[in-house]
């Protein structure tokens, strides 16, 4: 199933700031309530590198939302989305990926993002729900991908199809964007790349972390108040200024979600599917396929004119999406 959101139905905001205030008000609340409210922990992956991870609980809690970002996001990114939920009553944790935020890394150069087999990122995921969430210890258990964690999600419900009682996924990396080059070639350079001792620089398009990073002409946000926390963000510590993805990352996850894309009975909870139909990063249609192979529990919920990273938008798109994930975990 398929709609484009009709933004006029929503009247009261959803959003605890509004980004006409976000600039004066996002230091003052969303930030300190995500510095000293989380309890920030860690876990040891199967491969013995450490996971950070961070939760917000709430006494009694009956449901929970558990949140993997994308690709080199860390969690703290997530501080405005996490105070605009705290007064649901619900319980949230967020993990930090291998090689980005404050877990691990595999490389030195600590801004590649790297990983040695994406299913490590689904192990982390499993150990993460199974040892720390307990999601069958909830009434209602919802787990969100963003991007690269859509993937992860996506791979992860593959082998645990039940372990959550619902999904979300926004703008999920079911195709990567390789800028109208197919997967197969795109796989076959990147794999002579990597042939030829280049696994571990920078994939093509793929950049060193930019702490100046300009608003015009970027790819994930047409807000620029949000466009600014988030290089703030990003400026806060060396571990937060993730660049991009490394050669071997990007063989990976082209790789991975090849197999996504075909896979037969993914999506076995009811899923909401959010796309950002400006999206130059990830391949929307990829989303839509995906979403229409499984349309016994997928709902595409599509956003006409939304950049990639549907959490630092306009406010125009931010509300209808926090208001339909509102509903998604109390219902």
């Amino acid at each position: 199933m398929k709609f484009t959101f009709l933004l006029f139905l929503y009247s009261a905001a959803a959003m605890a700031m509004s980004e006409q205030t976000l600039l004066t008000e996002f230091p003052k609340t969303a930030l300190p309530y995500f510095q000293t409210r989380s309890v920030p922990q860690e876990f040891t992956a199967s491969d013995g590198l450490h996971i950070k991870y961070y939760s917000f609980l709430v006494p009694g809690a009956k449901r929970v939302l558990v949140i993997a970002p994308g690709q080199g996001e860390p969690s703290i990114k997530y501080a405005e989305f996490i105070y605009d939920l705290k007064d649901l009553g619900v319980d949230i944790f967020i993990i930090d990926h291998r090689s980005q935020g404050d877990s691990g890394r595999i490389l030195t150069d600590i801004e590649k993002v790297h990983v040695n087999h994406f299913s490590d990122y689904t192990s982390d995921l499993a150990i993460f729900s199974s040892t720390v969430v307990h999601p069958e210890s909830y009434e209602k258990s919802v787990l969100l991908g963003m991007s690269m964690g859509g993937a992860i999600v996506a791979d992860f419900v593959r082998t645990h199809p039940t372990a959550y009682s619902s999904l979300v996924f926004l703008s999920p990396m079911f195709q990567v964007n390789s800028k109208n080059v197919s997967d197969e070639l795109a796989l076959k350079g990147l794999e002579a790349m990597e042939f030829e001792g280049f696994g571990t620089i920078y994939a093509p398009s793929q950049t060193a972390f930019d702490p100046h990073d300009p608003y015009p002409g970027n790819d994930v946000s047409s807000s620029t108040a949000r466009f600014h926390i988030r290089r703030e963000l990003l400026n806060l510590k060396p571990e937060y200024g993730s660049g991009g993805g490394t050669v071997h990352w990007a063989i990976e996850s082209i790789k991975k979600t090849i197999e996504l894309q075909s896979a037969q009975k993914l999506l076995q909870v009811p899923t909401l599917v959010f796309q950002a139909s400006a999206d130059s990063v990830v391949v929307p249609e990829a989303e839509a396929n995906v979403c229409q192979n499984n349309s016994r529990f997928c709902q595409l919920i599509s956003l006409k004119g939304a950049k990639h990273e549907l959490l630092m938008e306009r406010d125009l798109f931010r509300d209808p999406i926090l208001k339909s994930i509102r509903r998604f975990l109390l219902q």
